[in-house]
């Protein structure tokens, strides 16, 4: 399915999101994991920053360079 969407968006369109701090959900949900499945979902580090960081900071309009 990650695929797919890269495929048919591109990583420049996509974004990742979380519920970090998971607030409600500590219990349940572990950060380590979710960027875990990250990096095997999107495996290629150039496409993984687009997704983490390059295309937040153009929607949002953010100044400078992405760590």
């Amino acid at each position: 399915a990650t695929q797919q969407l890269l495929d048919a968006y591109t990583p420049e369109r996509l974004m990742w999101g979380s519920d970090w701090p998971h607030t409600e959900h500590r219990h349940l949900a572990s950060y380590p994991a979710a960027t875990q499945w990250l990096d095997a979902w999107i495996d290629d580090p150039a496409q993984r920053r687009a997704v983490l960081a390059d295309t937040p900071l153009r929607l949002f309009q953010f100044q400078g360079d992405a760590p």
